[in-house]
């Protein structure tokens, strides 16, 4: 035992350098995933040519649009829910 450590004989040296190499092999397992992921992505769009890859864009962006007007009439017609929910109590209350 060196000098401060407890009864256990805890070797504080030894569990770093050992928690510094775990940490090293994870990171290194990460970088290897996202670097896969990298070269899987590139191969599947490797295949399309030019025209396929616009009217994949085209197709994305008139769905993101079709979907953000979708969002838009449901908040309006929420609103307007409300709007009638709101008087319907007030009329229960009137009454």
């Amino acid at each position: 035992m060196s000098s401060g450590d407890s009864h256990t004989g805890f070797d504080a040296g030894a569990f770093t350098a050992c928690a510094a190499c775990g940490a090293l092999t994870v990171a290194g397992a990460m970088v290897a995933a996202v670097l896969g992921a990298a070269q899987l992505n590139a191969r599947r769009w490797s295949a399309w040519n030019r025209e396929q890859l616009e009217t994949a864009l085209d197709l994305s962006e008139e769905l993101r649009r079709h979907a953000y007007e979708e969002r838009e009439e449901l908040r309006v017609e929420n609103a307007k829910l409300m709007l009638a929910q709101r008087r319907l109590t007030m009329r229960r209350a009137a009454a």
